[in-house]
């Protein structure tokens, strides 16, 4: 899958391994957002840098599937009125795959659990976060799926609970369309065997535990144009090229229950990323 640093989309992509034209055991990559020249003068400019490195191990148990991911990522941020900011995420999710008798259905359980948190404070204990999903996929046909399902995470700024509906649909040899909202969506056209090109959507909500009770949230979309390079058969090598849409990025604190954000507007900005995948696709 494509993009950034929210265990909420790692989670998206475990759990869409089973239904997306293709399966990745391996990805790394890294991407660099720079602010619109045309940016609303009373808000902030913010230069990012994100690496992230994701293994996916699946272990087949009899018609079902049980899937181990570890990751990494780091973030760095830099307001053009302040030094810069950087986190860290550590994330191992697990789940399991039951396929029921009647094959038209599917169900992905999943269990996370992550730690967000700018580099400086030491104490794990602080920066954990405990989470999970479930997910129905329908087989209405062979070439295509419907899925539908709820997503909840313990966000430092509080409980974070999402509905999902998807789409695994392929539309012919050459097209396919696949994602799960709100967190991705996913547009594919086969222009040869080595090149796929498309569109790609991702919508991204996390946070990150800073000093004490503080922390930062990441609400961010992101409209895209990828490419993918086939070089060898299981290598893909990626280009992404696009803009974010109504992006936040909001300084709080949560005390006693109560969380409180601190006013701060952020220009939305140019992406670019590039990335390499050990992958497998499913529909050869």
């Amino acid at each position: 899958m494509k993009y950034h640093i929210s265990a909420f989309l790692l989670c998206m992509q475990v759990l869409t391994s089973t239904a997306q034209p293709f399966f990745d055991l391996f990805t790394l990559h890294n991407q660099w957002s720079k602010p619109s020249i045309d940016g609303a003068n009373d808000s902030a400019d913010i230069n990012t840098s994100i690496f992230e490195t994701s293994l996916t191990i699946p272990i087949k148990i009899r018609k079902d599937v049980l899937a181990i991911s570890p990751s990494y990522s780091s973030a760095s941020l830099k307001p053009d009125y302040a030094d810069r900011i950087n986190f860290q995420s550590m994330m191992l999710s697990l789940a399991f795959i039951k396929q029921w008798k009647n094959e038209k259905y599917k169900t992905s359980f999943v269990f996370i659990s992550r730690s967000n948190k700018d580099p400086e404070i030491k104490s794990i204990n602080e920066s954990l976060q405990w989470g999970g999903a479930i997910v129905q996929s329908i087989k209405k046909t062979e070439k295509l799926k419907y899925k539908f399902g709820l997503y909840y995470n313990s966000e430092f700024f509080g409980p974070f609970i999402l509905p999902l509906a998807g789409i695994d649909w392929n539309i012919n040899e050459r097209l396919n369309l696949f994602g799960l909202l709100p967190g991705s969506m996913n547009l594919e056209y086969k222009l040869s065997k080595k090149v796929h090109l498309g569109f790609a959507f991702r919508s991204i909500t996390n946070s990150y535990r800073q000093a004490l009770n503080t922390f930062i949230r990441i609400n961010d979309n992101h409209l895209k144009l990828f490419v993918d390079f086939y070089m060898f058969k299981k290598h893909v090598f990626t280009l992404e090229a696009g803009h974010s849409v109504l992006r936040k990025y909001k300084p709080g604190i949560r005390i006693n229950g109560e969380t409180s954000y601190i006013d701060f507007d952020v220009n939305d900005g140019y992406l670019i990323k590039i990335a390499y995948a050990f992958r497998f696709r499913l529909d050869e």
